[in-house]
């Protein structure tokens, strides 16, 4: 039999930010990377709920700028990859 290779993606960072009105900040990131990783998800998507940019356009405010979720998250993340939802 062959075995597949399933991979685990976890948009909680980006698409979870809806129920905190966009509020994540980055030492949340941190520590939500670093959780998300140990429990085997490969890859993460960070960063304001609407897309990336969004926290500029002030209709829905961010805790963080793009730049710093993206930090946060990269320092943390040992082998996940990080991305980013981009509209």
């Amino acid at each position: 039999m062959t075995q597949t290779r399933i991979t685990l993606f976890a948009c909680t960072l980006r698409d979870g930010s809806y129920q905190i009105d966009f509020g994540f900040v980055a030492n949340h990131t941190y520590a939500l990377v670093q959780h998300l990783e140990e429990a085997g998800v490969d890859e993460i998507e960070v960063g304001h709920g609407l897309g990336r940019g969004a926290e500029r356009s002030g209709t829905a405010p961010a805790g963080e700028s793009d730049a710093r979720y993206m930090a946060a998250a990269r320092m943390a993340a040992r082998k996940a990859r990080i991305g980013v939802f981009a509209m």
